[in-house]
């Protein structure tokens, strides 16, 4: 009987070391594993924020928060220095004026904005539909500096402007990143 008792003492206390709290944030090593397995990114990307009428889900990791607010679908980081946007910005077919119009607006908060357009064989499918995609970073104005990753992806019937906002020192950009290859639904 004795021996039993030590063994679960030390057997429970082990296992439970092995155990991620749903409520703690995901390790380096969880991380990198999801953004590799799609699996292991559902076993990361716990939360979720979406906006059905639009066709827009973001999945998310414990520690990040989630809002819909404008018609504009977010998640920010535990600092929130990272953040996530995502909204429609107009019919399928209107999607190469929708990027111009979202590269001007988002240049128009920085006070000198550096704007970097990715070539068309760079752009990466945003939620497995084609994107056009540009870099935007200086000094925000009134702020810090930072770095909008811009895109525009192009639905069946929408547009979306999906943006991701991280600051000078990179931020969360990993799970930003992981966010927006595993975590990023777009349905219209």
């Amino acid at each position: 009987m004795f021996l039993g008792v030590v063994a679960v003492l030390i057997v429970v206390p082990v296992y439970v070391l092995f155990i991620r709290d749903d409520d703690s944030p995901p390790s380096d090593s969880e991380l990198l594993g999801a953004a590799a397995d799609p699996n292991k990114a559902a076993e990361v990307l716990l939360e979720q924020v979406s906006d059905a009428q639009q066709g827009i889900t973001i999945r998310y990791p414990a520690g990040w928060h989630g809002d819909t607010e404008d018609k504009t679908v977010r998640v920010k980081s535990p600092d929130p220095k990272t953040v996530i946007a995502v909204t429609t910005g107009g019919p399928a077919n209107q999607a190469p004026a929708v990027f111009q119009e979202a590269v001007r607006g988002v240049a128009s908060s920085y006070e000198h904005p550096r704007v970097t357009l990715a070539k068309p064989a760079e752009a990466k499918p945003i939620s497995g539909l084609p994107s056009a995609s540009a870099v935007i970073s200086g000094k925000l104005k009134g702020g810090d500096n930072a770095t909008t990753l811009l895109s525009v992806a192009r639905g069946s019937h929408t547009a979306y402007v999906v943006s991701a906002i991280v600051p000078p020192n990179g931020g969360d950009i990993g799970v930003a990143n992981l966010i927006l290859q595993r975590g990023l639904t777009l349905s219209g």
